[in-house]
């Protein structure tokens, strides 16, 4: 059985050079035509790129934007509070300040600056009277007591406070010693 080396040997539908100038010319011709293709390829990848670096810029600026929006909202919350201290401030220096309104001003301020923290996400610490937690409790101090269990929170000296499940500040506690 007899086989055409040279039809196997060619792309199908494609007749082998007669001479070679013919083939030098066709893989000119090919080479020019992977050229011009790798050309329009890497135009593409250069289009394709410059795409992703304008969408990540713009991500970028509507994340400042977002951020800024979110900074101005939350600031804005917490001016009532400044105009309350203000507020505060100024009965206490005007002279005719009665002790027990100065005080129930700045009970109602705390009260206020409290729920706009909460309202934001933020909650007090668990401390006194609970087991010590170091994740969420600074221990700054003991203390030797019989009447609790050792390594319980006796004292709460700062109030520590969580955003979310994550720790904003540790309580700073005293806790219960044995002898």
């Amino acid at each position: 059985m007899e086989t055409d080396t040279q039809a196997v040997d060619t792309p199908l539908g494609t007749q082998p050079p007669a001479t070679p100038e013919e083939a030098i010319a066709r893989l000119e011709a090919d080479l020019t035509a992977a050229r011009a293709e790798a050309a329009a390829n890497w135009d593409k990848f250069l289009r394709e790129r410059a795409d992703v670096e304008n969408t990540k810029r713009r991500l970028d600026r509507a994340f400042a934007d977002q951020l800024k929006r979110q900074q101005k909202s939350l600031l804005g919350k917490f001016l009532g509070v400044v105009d309350n201290l203000d507020r505060a401030l100024a009965y206490a220096e005007s002279g005719a300040s009665d002790p027990e309104r100065l005080v129930q001003g700045v009970r109602l301020t705390h009260t206020l600056l409290r729920d706009t923290l909460q309202a934001e996400g933020v909650r007090a610490v668990a401390a006194e009277g609970e087991p010590f937690d170091p994740a969420v409790h600074e221990a700054i101090a003991s203390e030797v007591r019989a009447d609790v269990p050792e390594g319980q929170v006796v004292a709460e000296l700062q109030r520590g406070y969580l955003f979310g499940d994550e720790l904003l500040r540790a309580a700073m506690v005293r806790v219960a010693a044995s002898e």
